[in-house]
């Protein structure tokens, strides 16, 4: 990493991202024996309220038909196994089409008791009717900057019965400000920090909210996770 490159992140993100980008590099995601991992989890609570205003002609927003899940393969390298994975485990996918152009897509889980971060870590929701998942949000590059995650999340939002309020959870890498600021507008607030450290598939979790500090541990070998 180049002195200009450094001066660059820490510009950008301070020493706190300078830190996390070099980790990063020492310990990537994709590695199974070390990694670490960083995420801040969300959640908002949806209804009639957080319905956007916005509407643009141009794009349709749609619960995308099983029958038309293999047309998502090769978006953001999902592959057919991964569409498998998210339809046994319940979750439905809504897209952004532009024409016949698939330009975005969300998965979002049913409503469950227990919700599962991309880095293994399970949490409970601990509220009765259960919530949702907000999970693998991507955007194609060239029409980022249309406000479709706003036309996505209204478009699961007007789903509901008119009167009925959802809670959703969604997690973000704290690298990734534009995100963060993009579902703050939705009405998405930080409710606790996840860390994770990987060791030859032992993982330790570091869980930190403004009213407590939780280290959780779970051996999970690579080739099972």
């Amino acid at each position: 990493m180049s002195v200009k490159t450094v001066v660059r992140i820490v510009r950008a993100k301070g020493f706190r991202g300078l830190f996390r980008t070099i980790l990063k590099k020492l310990f990537p995601s994709n590695n199974p024996y070390f990694a670490w991992e960083s995420r801040n989890l969300l959640k908002c609570t949806a209804g009639d309220e957080n319905i956007t205003k916005f509407e643009d002609c141009r794009y349709q927003v749609i619960k995308c038909p099983i029958a038309n899940h293999q047309r998502l393969i090769g978006l953001n390298g999902m592959t057919g196994h991964s569409i498998k994975k998210a339809v046994d485990h319940h979750e439905n996918c809504w897209i952004a089409k532009k024409e016949d152009l698939i330009v975005g897509y969300v998965w979002i889980s049913s409503k469950r008791q227990q919700i599962m971060s991309d880095t293994g870590y399970y949490f409970p929701v601990n509220i009765e009717q259960g919530a949702y998942w907000w999970r693998d949000l991507y955007i194609l590059p060239e029409h980022r900057g249309q406000r479709l995650v706003e036309l996505l999340f209204s478009g699961w939002v007007k789903s509901f019965n008119e009167a009925k309020r959802e809670t959703l959870y969604t997690e973000v890498s704290p690298d990734n400000i534009t995100s963060i600021k993009v579902h703050g507008k939705l009405g998405f607030k930080e409710f606790c920090r996840l860390r994770m450290i990987c060791f030859i598939g032992m993982r330790l979790y570091f869980l930190t909210t403004q009213e407590k500090y939780r280290l959780k541990y779970r051996f999970c070998p690579h080739w099972l996770y």
